[in-house]
């Protein structure tokens, strides 16, 4: 496979990375509008990635 040998991850692993980093920032964040900023980061975030892995699972089963 291309992306293997390129040593490049699917993006829908970036994504999940990006999302779990996310996720920790909010946890630790005490300020209102920023963890406003980090919420709605968090739900676009969440948004590509369901975007991604069906795109991903209707390549592959179709």
């Amino acid at each position: 496979m291309v992306l293997k040998s390129a040593g490049e991850l699917p993006i829908e692993i970036i994504l999940l990375k990006e999302i779990e980093s996310i996720e920790q920032e909010l946890a630790k964040c005490k300020i209102a509008g920023e963890k406003e900023n980090l919420k709605q980061k968090l739900k676009e975030l969440r948004l590509k990635y369901e975007i991604q892995r069906d795109a991903r699972s209707n390549f592959f089963h179709n």
